[in-house]
């Protein structure tokens, strides 16, 4: 099912089994739509064979949602970012200018048993080694991705750095920028041994910001 330049307000889709398929939106608007799953680590809401492109994406966002074959082309975020909680990705591909991503574990209102529920079938599912996401070719303004497996999202060198945890044992990071050191942390925290790390090329800072990740690829803690 195709939809051309068409606006979408405040959709739900709700805490149900569903399977949304084959599905193309072309241009448009999403303002205010949100996927909410937080109860069921089986996933049932799942978004498969399907892409949107040159679609305005305004304060929407999905919740232990199952991306699998998705392209994503050419959407910016003119408001809030595009907020991904606790969702799982494979063979998903963003690219074009994409404004900014939030790819995050499951928020901390769910219960803390739930989330530990979430936490083991999202390891479950990247073990099997398919690469979650491709952003080599995506444009962003800002990225955060510490709640995927590194070594399964591919990327553009130049401005997307791979940092493992291993190479952060024993690491002196105190002669870092404080914003450096802050990514690094996060780095730790992570539920996976390796993350990826994204300069934003339309960010406004992108220069200042390029040479602190190069800086990381010197000292031998990210790679390029």
């Amino acid at each position: 099912m195709t939809y051309e330049s068409q606006e979408f307000q405040h959709l739900r889709l709700v805490d149900r089994q569903h399977t949304l398929a084959g599905i193309s939106v072309r241009g448009g608007e999403l303002f205010d739509c949100v996927i909410v799953q937080v109860d069921d680590p089986a996933y049932p809401i799942r978004v498969v064979d399907s892409e949107i492109a040159g679609t305005r994406l305004v304060n929407s966002a999905a919740f232990g949602v199952r991306f699998e074959n998705v392209t994503v082309t050419d959407c910016p975020t003119p408001a809030d970012p595009v907020f991904l909680d606790g969702c799982l990705f494979r063979h998903v591909v963003l690219r074009g200018r994409l404004g900014s991503w939030l790819f995050r574990e499951m928020p901390k209102s769910v219960p803390v048993d739930r989330r530990d529920a979430f936490a083991e079938a999202e390891r479950q599912f990247y073990a099997e080694g398919e690469y979650a996401l491709d952003i080599s070719e995506a444009v962003f303004e800002s990225a955060s991705m510490f709640s995927l497996p590194g070594e399964l999202v591919r990327r553009d060198p130049e401005t997307q750095f791979l940092v493992r945890k291993e190479r952060l044992a024993g690491a002196d990071l105190s002669m870092l920028p404080r914003s450096a050191q802050r990514w690094l942390k996060r780095v730790a925290r992570s539920p996976f041994d390796s993350t990826v790390l994204v300069v934003g090329r339309d960010e406004p800072d992108f220069k200042e910001s390029l040479a602190s990740h190069r800086q990381l690829v010197d000292l031998g803690i990210a790679e390029a």
